[in-house]
């Protein structure tokens, strides 16, 4: 797979110490070869180990596709994008999403780390699009690459179908790709910890050939976490909506580790080696149809549409109208709107033909550790009832309170429905209904569909740090 890293791999300072290679026994260093070996053999699979067979494909009349389209003349959508780290920091020029191509500006993508899992971008899919490609540019793709396998019960299949409604023509591709540290570890039928715990506990370093031996204990019980759910996710929307599922098999946990753990930089991410063999997957399921795709591709419609405001991660107030005494808050890379005197106001635009429903997004702390006041939201929208044209009311009332699995000093986003808001212009007030130490912290509105049920974050909804 080296003929895909286009530029100079960064030289990565290691020592004796972190790999214990410097003492490693002639035996040790002939099974650490057969390991590499062994990879190196099967990423020279076309798709192989590496691909889970779809069970349908999507098909194109032939009368409306191409026969001389390359691969660098499509264009490419990627949400949920994931990089191998170098020298700490995440390289996306390593990411598969720049690997396969040999111009990236011809992906247009969302980071796993932005997106926050699959909710925001399947309710608020329009307007992350348009977020996302520079004015003046066009928002149609032939490709489009979903990298959610591990929250993909967070609205992976309303994101897929949202997309297929808009892009009939796009080839979808689902990557199922897990991590080492989503495998259990078990002693006397109990679960007392993941990969990472009994590597710990026996005092080895993640991919050495020490850890390879050990793995052929045949006292050591590891065991996948439950997949089911997820992967049925998947293969309903390739029954559904004609994508192809790519990526990891699974099998014995032992085997699949021998086969994939030399991917993986560490228990939760793929390495340049795993990104590369993930690039090759997308070549080859791209060039495997590309009679298929058409000169013209269709385009459809966003169906009820949404009209999304997020400024938790860029800091960036959107195009509306609020109080004077609103400021936004900066807490590094995150952001939210707030006021002094704990009260303010917002006003928020349906630009569409009939009623749509309006979520908020604010920040919450973990029980017991409640930082922020129950905050009563009041939604005032002019009737488009000519007969009767006064004032629809609605008053709700918001508690900022994580969830019991979250640490007490947890800080979570939450999002909820606070009201049905007829088109046009209404006007969002809050209002504490306690004293607390913190004042009500607003991160995003979102207009979205009456059918939406759950709204959801641009960004990661939790973030362990004590102070905010």
């Amino acid at each position: 797979p080296a003929h895909f890293i286009r530029k100079k791999q960064p030289q990565i300072k290691t020592t004796d110490k972190d790999h214990h290679y410097s003492d490693m026994s002639p035996k040790n260093a002939v099974f650490l070869l057969l390991v590499l070996l062994v990879n190196y053999g099967q990423a020279n699979k076309s798709v192989d180990l590496f691909t889970l067979d779809n069970t349908k494909e999507i098909e194109t009349p032939q009368e409306f596709v191409s026969s001389n389209r390359k691969i660098e003349d499509l264009r490419y959508l990627a949400l949920g994008v994931s990089s191998p780290q170098i020298n700490g920091s995440f390289a996306i020029d390593y990411s598969y999403s720049s690997l396969f191509i040999s111009d990236p500006s011809k992906v247009t993508r969302l980071a796993t780390g932005h997106s926050g899992g699959p909710r925001y971008p399947s309710v608020c899919t329009q307007s992350l699009i348009s977020d996302l490609v520079p004015p003046g540019e066009s928002q149609e793709f032939d490709v489009i690459i979903l990298e959610y396998f591990s929250r993909a019960l967070e609205g992976l299949y309303d994101l897929a179908k949202r997309l297929r409604v808009r892009y009939p023509d796009a080839r979808i591709i689902l990557f199922n790709v897990w991590a080492p540290n989503q495998i259990n570890w078990f002693k006397s039928g109990k679960r007392v910890g993941n990969l990472e715990d009994w590597a710990e506990s026996e005092a080895l370093t993640f991919n050495s050939p020490e850890f390879f031996e050990k793995l052929e204990d045949s006292d050591l019980d590891l065991r996948w976490r439950g997949f089911e759910l997820r992967e049925d996710i998947l293969y309903d929307i390739a029954r559904d909506f004609g994508a192809s599922v790519r990526g990891m098999s699974r099998g014995d946990p032992k085997e699949a580790l021998f086969r994939y753990g030399p991917q993986f930089d560490d228990y939760e991410n793929l390495g340049v080696l795993g990104h590369s063999r993930l690039a090759r997957t997308i070549k080859n399921t791209v060039e495997a149809f590309l009679d298929s795709y058409p000169q013209q591709p269709r385009i459809g419609t966003w169906g009820d549409g949404d009209m999304c405001h997020s400024w938790y991660l860029s800091g960036t107030l959107p195009s509306l109208k609020y109080s004077a005494s609103l400021e936004m808050e900066d807490f590094g890379p995150k952001h939210a709107l707030s006021s002094s005197t704990g009260s303010g106001w917002i006003k928020v635009h349906n630009p569409f033909d009939g009623e749509r429903s309006l979520f908020l997004s604010y920040m919450a702390s973990g029980y017991p550790y409640l930082r922020y006041p129950t905050t009563q939201i009041t939604i005032t929208s002019k009737s488009d009832d000519e007969e009767r044209p006064q004032d629809i009311v609605i008053t709700t009332a918001l508690k900022p309170e994580a969830a019991r699995r979250f640490p007490a000093r947890a800080n979570v986003v939450l999002t909820s429905k606070v009201a049905v808001i007829p088109p046009g212009f209404s006007a969002v007030y809050w209002t504490p209904l306690e004293r607390a130490e913190k004042p009500f912290r607003i991160t995003a509105a979102q207009i979205v569909s009456v059918d939406v049920e759950d709204g959801g974050c641009l960004g990661p909804n939790i973030d362990y740090r004590a102070v905010y």
